[in-house]
């Protein structure tokens, strides 16, 4: 989809709405360009996710993130030899508290990760806990920052039309109410059609020979019990 598109769009729901959609053509760009980064931020949406190779230096405290950094999910490490771990993720209070001198903690592989944006630069940048003994290449994997209007699979044009209302209304107004309520009813169709598992939950259960309640009865449907991994019954 193009910005264009989208306000293309609207003027036609304005035209419709008995508005003068043709001098509503720069509010509605206005509106649109407030309502892609609005969107882009109400979920950590599939397409916003990313993997990168994040090079940890030995006696380094910490290692800048990609310049789209929007968001953090997890950096993992694997090595040929073990089958590595997760570096475990703390907020800034907590890990200050719990790590208050990490220049200690120098003779093991990274554990514990902060991420924090330096107020100078702007740059986001992930400490580590110990402080890495040797150079690391570890996976890195987060949210893209706002992208353009282009970067939106087309199934989300429809949240991004209502959404562009909110900029549209007074806020507050009933019009501006109404399309908030417009906006919640689009985003949790946006959010179904975002999910990539697709498969129904009834094709993960089994059948099972028992059905025992805690207190000795006969509990529920044998058809409708979820699997346990280790092919036991209850």
């Amino acid at each position: 989809m193009t910005e264009q598109e989208i306000v293309d769009a609207i003027k036609g729901q304005a035209k419709l709405a008995n508005m003068d959609s043709a001098t509503m053509e720069a509010p509605i760009k206005a509106a649109v360009r407030l309502a892609v980064p609005f969107v882009w931020k109400l979920a950590p949406w599939s397409f916003r996710r990313k993997e990168d190779t994040l090079t940890l230096t030995a006696s380094q405290e910490y290692a800048d993130l990609p310049a789209d950094f929007g968001g953090f999910y997890s950096i993992r490490y694997r090595n040929g030899s073990t089958d590595g771990w997760k570096l475990r993720y703390k907020s800034e209070g907590m890990y200050e508290y719990n790590n208050p001198n990490p220049t200690i903690h120098t003779e093991n592989e990274p554990v514990f990760v902060k991420i924090v944006q330096d107020g100078q630069t702007k740059k986001w940048r992930a400490y580590f806990t110990p402080i890495p003994d040797s150079n690391y290449n570890t996976t890195l994997i987060y949210l893209t920052k706002t992208g353009k209007i282009e970067s939106y699979p087309s199934d989300f044009a429809n949240l991004i039309q209502v959404a562009a209302w909110l900029f549209i209304y007074p806020p507050g107004s009933q019009s501006w109410m109404m399309a908030e309520r417009a906006v919640e009813i689009q985003f949790k169709r946006a959010q179904e059609s975002d999910d990539p598992f697709k498969e129904p939950v009834e094709s993960l259960q089994i059948g099972r020979r028992f059905n025992v309640s805690e207190g000795g009865g006969y509990e529920g449907d044998v058809d409708t019990w979820p699997a346990i991994s280790d092919g036991s019954d209850y």
